[in-house]
């Protein structure tokens, strides 16, 4: 047929956008969640607070002063994960063969969903892909470029050095040749230098700090986890504290673990606490966290697994927000950021057709991707970039268990795409090798 010939005739840059295009029939002009809103809000004011990145809130500003909105932010991180996939792809295969592929992974449900929203896990994985990229040139001030650019990426998420370290540990090199333990050395000193350019440029850029705490959840975890216990105890180990609830306190705490969000913890009518107010209060709750932490170590750990359970989609539950394609959470927010979008008929379409998916079939369920990852490291992995990038996927995932972070999709988002890029790569070396 003409159209499979003219296919079969593209150029690679034309292989790309016509993939980028499509990217952008489902996402256009970017979705967003109350997260992202409250960044646009910090963008636009200048006023940036350290509850969330604020590297991304100023890279905004600067882009919504020249488009007003989320579409260059759509851009900036599609660009750059495409990009970087391409560049990496390119490694095992022709041009036009790496164009493909790369606009294959982008347009894998489970990895495209997430690049649809403007989210700092969305930035932070185009970021790191773009590092990489730059960090496996020959010339050494591309593979420093590719430095800033994991720099950036640690600065978009408290976890993703998690990330970052075997990427530079795998793939990073000052010279070739160097022995081990010079390179070791190197190594070494440049994520010592990230990590503090990191925190450095956080500090700098932040005017209102968020004093941010695993402890509500934690404390909530354990009462949840823990042996019965009466209010005349917990009211003992929770003195000074801004406990709101004086009866029925482990009933509470209970109930609130069962319906999720850590936010219930300290907001509404429900809550368990208020959010200190002096530090006095924080001193109690650091007291109250290591009383119980330390005095019911497996209730804290099962806590924990419960949520990573979730996490990794092994229990019954779906991890949220798989397919999040609202244009913001609350509509009614719109005016207040002169923002308006409705779907197109494609993308409802697509929508629906990628929630099927979810909600039917193991596609989203990232355990399936962290079973991949550990048996390609163990059977198939005999290079570095692969290695690099499976390790990085794996230990980021694990970074959430420490933190009890909440059951979110998107938070795997990193290690499925590690997972499907080096799936491929292995896939195409091992063809080689029997071909050979």
């Amino acid at each position: 047929m003409r159209w499979g010939r003219g296919l079969r005739t593209l150029s690679p840059p034309r292989i790309l956008l016509l993939g980028f295009a499509g990217f952008l029939v489902y996402a256009f002009p970017g979705y967003m969640s109350t997260d992202s809103a409250q960044q646009l809000v910090e963008a636009r004011t200048f006023v940036f607070s350290d509850g969330h990145p604020p590297i991304m809130a100023a890279e905004w500003g600067v882009l919504d002063r020249i488009v007003s909105g989320p579409i260059l932010m759509l851009l900036l991180q599609g660009t750059l994960f495409l990009g970087g996939l391409y560049v990496l792809l390119g490694r095992v295969l022709s041009p036009r063969a790496a164009a493909w592929a790369a606009i294959g992974v982008l347009l894998f449900p489970p990895v495209l969903t997430p690049m649809a929203v403007i989210w700092k896990d969305s930035q932070m994985a185009a970021f790191l892909v773009a590092g990489t990229a730059a960090m496996v040139h020959p010339r050494l001030r591309i593979r420093l470029v590719g430095l800033g650019l994991l720099g950036v990426a640690c600065a978009l998420r408290h976890n993703a050095f998690a990330a970052v370290v075997p990427l530079v540990f795998f793939l990073f090199e000052w010279k070739p040749g160097l022995r081990w333990w010079k390179r070791t050395a190197i190594l070494a000193a440049v994520a010592i230098v990230t990590v503090a350019a990191t925190f450095g440029l956080t500090r700098a850029l932040a005017v209102e700090h968020v004093k941010l705490t695993p402890a509500f959840a934690d404390i909530t975890g354990v009462l949840a986890f823990t042996h019965d216990r009466t209010d005349e105890d917990l009211r003992d180990v929770l003195r000074g504290t801004s406990l709101v609830v004086k009866t029925g306190i482990q009933a509470r705490a209970r109930v609130l673990f069962a319906l999720r969000g850590g936010w219930r913890v300290t907001q509404g009518e429900d809550r368990l606490f208020d959010y200190p107010k002096s530090p006095e209060e924080w001193e109690a709750l650091s007291r109250a966290w290591k009383e119980l932490v330390l005095g019911d170590p497996g209730a804290y750990l099962g806590a924990h697994w419960d949520r990573f359970a979730e996490l990794l989609g092994v229990s019954e539950d779906q991890p949220r927000a798989s397919v999040w394609n609202l244009f913001l959470e609350v509509r009614e927010r719109m005016a207040t950021i002169d923002h308006d979008a409705s779907h197109s008929r494609a993308q409802a379409w697509i929508g629906r057709q990628l929630a099927w998916l979810s909600d039917h079939t193991p596609l989203f369920r990232p355990y399936v991707y962290a079973l991949i990852a550990l048996a390609l490291l163990v059977s198939c992995c005999r290079d570095r970039l692969t290695a690099g990038l499976l390790t990085s996927g794996l230990l980021y995932q694990l970074s959430f268990f420490p933190v009890s972070a909440e059951p979110d999709y998107r938070y795997s988002h990193w290690m499925i795409a590690c997972v499907c890029l080096a799936t491929v790569i292995l896939f195409v070396q091992r063809r080689r090798e029997r071909l050979a």
